[in-house]
């Protein structure tokens, strides 16, 4: 297990020199899981990384965070996919030979900029076998909430409305011959002037929250030999949501790859390109604001409202919306995102141990959405009251595409050399990335007809349309070198240097080093007779990572906006303002990590036992200042701030081998806490809520009011 190659930053290292904290997800873990994304793959095999689920909707994924926060500018880990940064999430699963987090700065250094939360590397597969192979796999699930609030009866719902309604002084909502109704279950409504009074017993969360179905799909067609290896595979994801028997509800993935490996001239110059294309459609009820589908279900459809009212119309009552109807009638919201990624890497070796790689690769990602409202019949005793979508908004159609194309080239030097007990890995290089990105966006609203959702179909009275455009571009220079005695002493720095866009001239260049040393006690001699440590390693590593999310993409330069029409003579003229001042001074947050780890093995390297601790320190964190008024304009952030996070990590593996049969268990606990050190300004104003930021607290501080009970009385 000590011999194997980890895949480390622009390259791999044996396990046994490793002097980072990093640790490695193979595809065994990843394999013949019901999962829809990569991050799925991660709950649980990662001490440190913490996954949070999303909202549940399809096409949502889970999160995640690698030793806690960083910064109050978060943007989330560094992703590279086969040497380019991208999103885990669009990666089909069955896909990916390993994945490597890097969680302190000695291993993470080297990818400077954008590292101060963490890398994850994910390395996908090639073809392995001499024969041509053909494999499939295939699930299907059923997922079902597991914790749901339960609903009141319709009668308890009557009963505590006419409390609550009394106690404020106001008229009660049910009145006697009502609450009669609904005690009789023949009776769903009865008659209030033009509207029902309803008096059905309906559970809305178990009827639209019972369970949803997945299944996955996917092909691959591989083989390896002396000169060419190949992998091509295709996935399908499709994934019904809780709605989705009632309206649109659905997320659909198609995912392709092509990896192809060829020696041109052998033991000398080779050629490797990963290409792959994905395309997800997501469909989903266009909500109105924040009247979700979710929201409909929790918060307004009450327990009285049945599906239909004796008419056979759709129930509605009052303001409250019918989530049956929203999603049947409603409309339907729309986004198709097509992906296609390509890494090229031409390797020469001129020498043995040295080789040189130019590497080129682009990310093009072309996204539409169009959200289409449609207006819908509110009914009463005598059938139609009024047609809107929602509450009383007109039908609409809301269309936007966005193109964006990412670009970026490295040349990289490796030499790798053992000399007696003398064992040097030294690497260098540049890369250059450039992201452009455009939008449009048009809307109309009281669509002609209200069936067919086109743009040209709306009024011209109050419709609207808007675009965006925006570059950055990144410049870096990065090293490493690592050294190892006698597999006994490791000792390793890494460098990178970045140039951003982001930042005027002064401040353009930022710098990050790391250092960090390795000590496997069991190969010295006074441990030669011991029996109890097959493997134990002292590994300390210090590291700056730069962070740059706190700014915008021009925030040094004075930008204007275009603001109205103000008459000029016999002329309307368009006028711009200046939103926001612009800053030179500002540069980039220096995130500072200490770590300390203790790596061991027992039990002829069947149980392993890993435990961490380190101490994060953004000490230029950029944070808003307060200022006074009468300046009239908003000011840029500055490098104020300060966030401290302690923690610590353990993680206990165990793996064995029965004859043909192989198996193994992980546990891993870990914990961190931050502290808001310096946010800029004292607050005074303690806010009732999660997600606060307030000096002298931890990120995310809970605050509410202490109480001595509840008013009986």
């Amino acid at each position: 297990l000590l011999c194997i190659a980890v895949v480390v930053g622009y390259g791999t290292q044996k396990k046994v020199n490793l002097t980072g904290a990093v640790e490695t997800v193979d595809a065994d873990v990843i394999e013949n899981r019901p999962i829809r994304s990569a991050t799925d793959a991660l709950q649980g095999t990662v001490s440190g990384l913490t996954v949070t689920s999303g909202t549940g909707k399809p096409g949502e994924f889970a999160s995640f965070k690698i030793r806690g926060n960083t910064s109050v500018n978060s943007a989330g880990a560094l992703v590279i996919i086969d040497g380019m940064p991208g999103d885990i999430n669009t990666v089909n699963p069955q896909d990916i030979e390993t994945i490597s987090v890097l969680k302190d700065a000695a291993s993470a250094a080297i990818y400077g900029a954008r590292a101060a939360e963490g890398v994850v590397l994910v390395t996908t597969k090639k073809g392995t076998s001499e024969k041509v192979k053909v494999e499939y796999t295939g699930n299907f699930s059923f997922n079902t909430p597991t914790r749901l609030p339960e609903s009141n009866t319709g009668l308890d719902h009557a009963l505590l409305s006419n409390v609550a309604f009394t106690n404020a002084g106001l008229a009660v909502p049910f009145s006697q011959k009502a609450i009669d109704a609904i005690k009789d279950p023949n009776t769903i409504a009865i008659p209030n002037g033009k509207e029902w009074t309803y008096t059905s017993d309906m559970d809305w969360i178990d009827l639209m929250m019972d369970h949803s179905f997945q299944q996955t799909h996917n092909l691959t067609i591989s083989k390896a030999s002396d000169r060419l290896k190949y992998l091509f595979s295709i996935g399908w994801l499709d994934q019904n949501g809780m709605f989705s028997e009632y309206g649109p509800d659905n997320y659909d993935r198609i995912n392709l790859r092509s990896n192809i490996s060829v020696e041109l001239i052998k033991d000398k110059l080779s050629l490797d390109s990963r290409i792959s294309y994905s395309r997800g459609v997501n469909l989903y009820h266009a909500a109105e604001g924040s009247w979700s589908i979710p929201y409909i279900t929790f918060i307004q459809a009450g327990p009285n409202m049945p599906v239909y009212d004796p008419n056979g119309n759709y129930s509605r009552h009052r303001m409250q919306l019918n989530p049956i109807q929203a999603l049947k009638e409603g409309g339907e919201g729309r986004t198709r995102n097509q992906r296609i990624e390509g890494v090229f890497t031409l390797e020469y070796k001129p020498v043995k141990g040295l080789s040189l790689r130019a590497v080129g690769g682009a990310n093009i990602l072309d996204g539409q959405k169009k959200e289409w409202r449609r207006a819908y019949g509110k009914y009463g005793v005598d059938g139609l009251i009024s047609t809107a979508f929602g509450q009383k908004s007109p039908n609409s159609v809301t269309q936007n595409n966005s193109h964006r194309q990412y670009l970026t080239g490295q040349l990289i030097a490796e030499y790798k050399g053992v000399f007696g007990k003398h064992d040097i890995n030294v690497l260098g290089g540049w890369s250059a990335e450039e992201n452009l990105y455009e939008d449009l966006q048009g809307k109309r609203t009281n669509i002609v007809g209200n069936e067919l959702p086109a743009l040209n179909l709306g009024d011209t009275d109050g419709w609207s349309n808007a675009a965006d455009e925006n570059e950055w571009a990144l410049l870096s220079g990065f090293m490493r070198a690592s050294y190892a005695f006698a597999a006994k002493y490791l000792v390793e720095v890494n460098f990178r240097a970045d140039a951003s866009s982001r930042f005027s001239k002064k401040n353009r260049w930022g710098v990050f080093p790391s250092a960090s040393v390795g000590w496997r006690i069991t190969e010295e001699k006074f441990m030669q007779n011991q029996h109890i440590f097959d493997n134990l390693k002292l590994r300390a590593s210090w590291g700056q990572l730069g962070n740059q999310n706190g700014l915008g993409l021009y925030d040094h330069i004075a930008s204007y906006n275009i603001n109205g029409y103000y008459p000029f003579k016999s002329e309307l003229g368009q006028w711009a303002v200046i939103s926001k001042l612009p800053s030179e001074s500002r540069t980039w947050e220096t995130v500072e990590v200490k770590n300390i780890a203790v790596d061991m093995a027992f039990l002829r390297n069947r149980l392993t036992v890993t435990g961490e601790y380190f101490i994060k320190k953004n000490k230029d964190m950029l944070v808003s200042i307060e200022i006074p008024s009468i300046i009239g304009i908003d000011v840029p952030t500055g490098n104020y701030g300060e966030l401290k996070v302690k923690g610590w990590e353990v993680t206990v593996g165990w793996q064995d081998k029965i004859k043909d049969f192989s198996y193994g268990a992980r546990f891993n606990l870990s914990d961190q806490k931050d502290k808001l050190v310096d946010y800029g300004v004292e607050y005074n104003g303690f806010v009732a809520g999660v997600n606060q930021k307030v000096q002298g607290y931890s990120l995310g501080a809970i605050f509410g009011y202490r109480t001595d009970g509840y008013f009986t009385s």
